[in-house]
Formats: structure tokens, C-alpha cells, sequence
């Protein structure tokens, strides 16, 4: 890894032919607030929606051949544009965070002396950096004591195993498991599927999914809960 580098899903630019010019910038964090005119009142009445607009990253860089760059830059193209959607985004400025960014552009490609091409490259991110490591799921029981550093609510992931009827519970939600199996929660999305994948929600029942505040927490499992690992995703702005 060079002094200035970015990873998507783990690889490195600097291991495709990628110089960074300057370090990859992200644009600032900003509210979704709805504004109302109300005729006969003075301003407008703001409403906040309680979430973040997305965030754009971009970075200047070249790729820098002996002979080939066009071939170059078609590699570097079919990395960059090889998987769709949202990935694991790593600055090497910041390696206590990942951003989950999609690309939106990635350059065009105009060679100089056959040997170099500046380009830039720019994603469309979800607005909160996450924890490295917080994804990884770590096995939970009652007495397990969750440590939020961020000052955010996390929304964890649960696997669940029950060999029957069970809930897990803290102070913030309560989700019951209705049968036997093995299930994947996303609190944040409010779904649940099967850990082949299928969709499950009918298998669950909650008012409101639990969440992790900043500061120390846990869970409270009843019934025939087995298993309970939990990915935290703490995540900051």
C-alpha cells in the first residue's frame, strides 16, 4: 500500500496501477430537513426527517505505464465497474473506518506520451463511515455487554438460531421469534431472512426493532433462543 491509497472490498488501488494525486474527499454530511412556507409566519417551518442526504467521495489519480496504458486503464475500468452496487470503500488515511460507496465515474481515458492517463474517480456513498470490525459477527448471550463508541444509535445485524419460540430484547425494541431455524436481522432495514438467504419476515414478530445506543448495552434472550451473534455496525459521520 503507497502513502496515499484507496481499497474496494479489500484490494488496493496501488496494486492496480493507481496513483492518488491527493487523498480521496468526501463531501460534508447534511440533514435531510423539509422546509415549510406558511403564509402569515415570518421564516419556515423545518421539519427534520431524523436522516442524511448521500455523500459523494472523489480522488484525482493517474495510471502510469511502460508501454500499454490504454490496456492498463481497461483493467483498471473492470475493477472498478466489476461489481455493482454499494462496496467496502477503505482510505488510507482513515483505516479506523470503511464507507459503503458505489462508483458513479471512473474516468475517462485520454493517454499522455502512451504512458500516462490522469482520470478521476467519484462514489455516490451512504452517509456514515463504519467501525472497521464491526461487522463481524461476535457470539452474545445475557450477560455480554455491547460498547458503542460512536455517539450514534447502531443498528446490528442478528444471526439467530432457535429451536423454538424466543425474543431478544433490550430497552430500545423487542424482536420474537416464531418457530424453529436459523435467521439472518437487519434491525436498520427492518427485515429478516433465512441463512440461505430467503426471505423470512413472517417468521418474526416486532413493534420496534432493538437498536444499540452510544455507551454500554446488551440483550435480553428468552425462550428457546440457542444462538445469538451479533454484528453491532457502529458507525459515524
Amino acid at each position: 500500500m503507497q502513502e496515499l491509497d484507496f481499497a474496494l472490498d479489500g484490494v488496493w488501488a496501488s496494486t492496480k496501477g493507481i496513483t492518488l494525486c491527493r487523498p480521496v474527499s468526501f463531501s460534508a454530511a447534511v440533514t435531510k430537513t423539509q422546509a415549510i412556507n406558511i403564509p402569515g409566519r415570518n421564516g419556515a417551518l423545518h421539519i427534520d426527517e431524523g436522516a442524511y442526504s448521500v455523500r459523494s467521495g472523489t480522488v484525482d489519480c493517474f495510471a502510469l505505464a511502460s508501454s500499454d496504458v490504454t490496456g492498463s486503464m481497461a483493467t483498471i475500468m473492470s475493477w472498478l465497474f466489476g461489481t455493482e452496487g454499494y462496496r467496502k470503500l477503505e482510505v488510507s488515511d482513515d483505516l479506523n473506518h470503511y464507507w459503503q460507496a458505489r462508483i458513479v465515474n471512473g474516468g475517462q481515458i485520454a493517454t499522455r506520451l502512451a504512458m500516462l492517463n490522469p482520470f478521476s474517480i467519484e462514489w455516490e456513498c451512504k452517509p456514515f463511515r463504519v467501525v472497521n470490525g464491526a461487522d463481524t459477527p461476535i457470539v452474545v448471550t445475557a450477560l455480554t455487554e455491547l460498547s458503542n463508541p460512536t455517539g450514534f444509535n447502531a443498528y446490528p445485524l442478528l444471526y439467530v438460531t432457535a429451536s423454538g419460540e424466543g425474543t431478544i430484547s433490550n430497552s430500545n425494541g423487542s424482536i420474537t421469534i416464531l418457530n424453529q431455524g436459523t435467521f439472518v436481522i437487519d434491525c436498520e432495514d427492518m427485515r429478516c431472512v433465512t441463512s440461505s438467504g430467503d426471505p423470512a419476515d413472517y417468521m418474526i414478530s416486532s413493534d420496534a426493532f432493538p437498536y444499540l445506543p452510544p455507551g454500554t448495552s446488551g440483550f435480553t434472550i428468552t425462550g428457546s433462543i440457542t444462538e445469538l451473534k451479533v454484528a453491532p455496525r457502529y458507525h459515524t459521520l
